[in-house]
């Protein structure tokens, strides 16, 4: 028996309605993308550094996300 995407998101409870509404989610989803950030900021790689502007907004888009939701 093979089953879709969809059919294992399902059974696994990773839907987005499920995840979607979870703040706990949204702050996990934060704190990634804030490490990541710092991450970025410690590199010399990057000048301009647009990765940790971008890195930075998404966590806190995320986290306000996840406060909107309680």
């Amino acid at each position: 028996m093979t089953l879709t995407k969809k059919e294992i998101r399902e059974i696994t409870g990773f839907t987005f309605s499920e995840i979607g509404s979870d703040p706990e989610n949204w702050m996990r989803r934060a704190i990634a993308f804030k490490d990541a950030a710092i991450l970025i900021a410690a590199s010399d790689e990057y000048s301009p550094p647009f990765p940790y502007y971008y890195n930075s907004g998404i966590a806190l888009e995320l986290a306000l996300k996840s406060l909107g939701e309680k």
